[in-house]
């Protein structure tokens, strides 16, 4: 139900981003977040208890959050992120930066005890790495139709409110979709659905051009609500059930950053394929690329034999 109510409030993003960047420009997308963090302020204050205070020094905290680790993290991930957007300019100097950061952010991580991201866990939960892992393909499709999508809609002639009108169905199925996924017993079941649909819809995007009927393009997208919903849901859950009760709350951290690899995957995989305009041709490249992950990820999700068959709860 929290899923449900997530995506559910989620599916009039696109919309409102679409309105606003149609009659306020694109700088209304950014300053509509000091009203709303402001509010969200205001209700945490409201509905939250306060957590009783305890006396905490400084270097404790400091301790506790990995600092070193947040660093080196943050490096090694720009490092890459730069080569990725700016390779011919920069050479393979940044990306050799990059491969020499990652080993020393393992093994700076296996050595503490409260690490910023735990890679001990990681490499003892076999299972738990290969749910990450599927989530961080999957994700990557998802907005690749998030980020991508809307920008072909765009540059086939629809406005940026009718781009936002289009992945409101897409929304729709996809809080739709959660709710059956978390009414289905078992996790593989949700997982191999959700994973058919998205590697369906990449498959028909290669069937898509500036002269599309509105239909075919509301009955393609439809196709990625359910990856959005049910897949979600079903990771949640494998999450909770193939981590400790120890390491639950890291766990649920590292799922979300998990979908946020995803999303750094879509903005360069659609940064190298879009560049300055989304084309025909950009599309359908994109979805060949889409289509390969899908098919690693059901690949992966039908040899996976750690996954839950039974019901989950």
């Amino acid at each position: 139900m929290l899923s449900l109510a997530a995506l559910s409030t989620a599916a009039f993003g696109p919309l409102l981003g679409g309105i606003m960047t149609h009659w306020l420009g694109w700088h209304a997308i950014f300053s509509i977040n000091i009203p709303l963090a402001l509010i969200t302020l205001l209700l945490v204050r409201a509905g939250i208890p306060p957590a009783p205070r305890r006396a905490t020094h400084w270097r404790r905290v400091l301790l506790e959050i990995d600092p070193v680790g947040m660093l080196l993290f943050t490096a090694a991930l720009m490092t890459l992120l730069l080569w990725l957007f700016e390779a011919d300019r920069l050479g393979y100097g940044v990306l050799v930066a990059s491969a020499l950061l990652w080993p020393v952010f393992v093994i700076h991580s296996l050595r503490q005890a409260t690490p910023f991201i735990n890679m001990r866990m990681l490499i003892d939960n076999v299972p738990l790495s290969l749910t990450y892992l599927r989530a961080s393909a999957l994700m990557m499709v998802v907005y690749c139709i998030v980020y991508g999508y809307t920008q072909w809609l765009q540059s086939v002639g629809y406005s940026s409110a009718e781009a936002g009108l289009f992945m409101l169905p897409i929304a729709t199925v996809s809080a739709a979709s959660s709710l059956v996924g978390a009414r289905t017993k078992g996790i593989r079941g949700p997982f191999l659905f959700s994973i058919a649909c998205a590697l369906v819809g990449s498959a028909l995007l290669l069937m898509l051009h500036t002269g599309s009927p509105v239909w075919t393009i509301v009955a393609v997208g439809l196709l990625f609500g359910p990856p959005q919903g049910m897949f979600m849901t079903a990771t949640q859950a494998a999450v909770y059930v193939q981590a400790s009760a120890n390491d639950i709350g890291a766990a649920a951290g590292l799922q979300r950053s998990a979908q946020y690899i995803g999303a750094i995957g879509a903005a360069t995989a659609l940064a190298n394929i879009f560049g300055q305009r989304a084309s025909d041709t950009g599309l359908h490249h994109l979805g060949m690329m889409m289509g390969l992950l899908c098919a690693a990820a059901l690949l992966l999700t039908i040899l996976d034999r750690t996954i839950p068959r039974g019901a989950v709860g």
